[in-house]
């Protein structure tokens, strides 16, 4: 199959963390010439604030227990997990949420390598739980993020580790290379395939190429900056009958690479709005602003919908610190 070369391109114009809990010991494991780069039907305008990114502090009021079936799951092996939404002083579980992007709970199970990652939306339960299921590939230490906003009390997101045993453990820690930049451009393009949602390990998806710039190239700490990502078929043909995800284009998924900082930006309209209201689908473009509170290295997964699937494409960030005031 051919891809699109990546450099016939145009001039582009955090939510709350607490600390993990381990649940070690619950063992749960839940080229023809390239064409000219698609451009916008519309110019877009100077992007607000995002209004969906919160500031990253640990004054969470909730905490979340976790619960599989089976009780003990191994590496590669499907579970059903239970997660339920607690209030972290009293213990009694919270009951009444706000849908934020068409949902209540929003997921992200990444392993602690970054080498393997999904999302869930899954369905509320009442009683403040939700159920979903989950096949983590290989043993070693995950972490799970919950997104959510509980009514009265803002939105909160919530970490947990989790580790899974087997012969084959994963490693201990993110070693994240940053990607190379050309034209704006990070390099090289990401060749995936579409999988059903939350299980990326499923094969036999249509195959994608996705590309993603950045507005400024140089990304600084704590100033704006619009991720723009571009995609592809086998066919060299941009994908311009995406399908609404969460009710937007597609959802972005920013993790630093100690894990502690997790950014979940909105789409940017053509018109320069952050919102999630693109119900009719487009592409090839999908754009999303958000600013990185820190410097470091951060994975960047962009997902979106087609043809029924998910695709997940995963960059590496390398943001700069901010100029000295």
């Amino acid at each position: 199959m051919k891809f699109v070369t990546p450099f016939a391109r145009w001039n582009l114009p955090a939510v709350t963390v607490v600390s993990a809990v381990s649940l070690a010991g619950c063992n749960l494991q839940p080229t023809p010439s390239a064409p000219t780069r698609a451009s916008e039907t519309q110019a877009a305008k100077p992007a607000p604030t995002p209004k969906t990114q919160v500031a990253i502090s640990d004054a969470n009021t909730a905490k979340i227990r976790l619960d599989s079936t089976p009780e003990i799951v191994k590496a590669g092996q499907p579970a059903t997990w239970t997660l339920q939404i607690l209030d972290k002083k009293s213990g009694q579980p919270v009951t009444k949420f706000d849908a934020v992007h068409e949902k209540v709970l929003h997921l992200a199970l990444v392993s602690k390598d970054f080498s393997w990652f999904t999302t869930a939306h899954p369905q509320y339960r009442g009683d403040g739980t939700f159920q979903f299921a989950a096949t983590l590939p290989r043993a070693g230490d995950y972490r799970l993020y919950a997104d959510f906003t509980a009514k009265t009390r803002g939105r909160e997101v919530v970490q947990q580790d989790v580790r899974v045993t087997s012969p084959e453990p994963l490693s201990a820690a993110a070693e994240l290379k940053a990607d190379p930049l050309r034209d704006g451009w990070n390099l090289p393009e990401k060749r995936v395939t579409s999988a059903p949602e939350g299980q990326p390990s499923v094969g036999g998806g249509d195959a994608y190429q996705v590309s993603l710039s950045s507005r400024p190239p140089k990304i600084v700490a704590g100033q704006e900056v619009t991720l723009h990502f571009q995609l592809v078929n086998a066919n060299e043909k941009y994908v311009s009958d995406l399908q609404p995800y969460q009710g937007a284009l597609g959802q972005c998924v920013i993790l630093s690479q100690d894990g502690g900082t997790y950014l979940h930006p909105p789409v940017l309209q053509s018109d320069g709005h952050t919102d999630h209201t693109h119900k009719a689908g487009a592409g090839p473009n999908v754009r999303f602003v958000t600013k990185f509170p820190k410097a470091g290295l951060y994975k960047v997964w962009g997902q979106f919908q087609h043809k029924g699937k998910i695709i997940s494409a995963p960059f590496v960030l390398n943001v700069s610190k901010s100029a000295p005031a």
